[in-house]
């Protein structure tokens, strides 16, 4: 029985295991940062600095299976809402265009009319001189 329970212990997972794995997996632990603070001495008129450590939390929790599958669906959601968008906005232009166009091409000049009228004309009086 002994035996057993000292081979369970000494063939379990270290935590320099554990905090490997959760290093590998994308995981930060804290660290230590140093800041130097500047202080001034009104007795001495002289500044002096000190240096302090402080621990910043910058501590990073893994994304699970399902947040990474949610955060990707919910790009992908965004980027299809914005091509959407994007070719509605266009198709709406590109009627709008085709409308210009139209009032454009109705808004003839009463000169080009009258243009095309003395063309046809004077092919009729043309074609009436060299008949004879």
């Amino acid at each position: 029985m002994r035996i057993l329970l000292l081979l369970i212990f000494l063939s379990s997972c270290t935590a320099q295991y554990h905090l490997r794995k959760y290093q590998n997996k994308g995981g930060i632990c804290g660290r230590i940062d140093t800041i130097r603070v500047t202080k001034y001495d009104t007795i001495n008129h002289r500044y002096y600095y000190k240096d302090s450590l402080i621990l910043v939390n910058d501590r990073v929790i893994p994304m699970t299976r399902q947040e990474v599958r949610y955060e990707y669906k919910l790009k992908r959601d965004t980027i299809h809402l914005k091509e959407t968008h994007i070719k509605y906005l266009y198709k709406q232009q590109k009627s709008e265009q085709k409308a210009e166009v139209k009032k454009q091409r109705a808004k003839a000049s009463p000169f080009t009319l009258l243009f095309i009228l003395l063309i046809i004309i004077s092919v009729i009086v043309i074609s009436f001189k060299f008949s004879k």
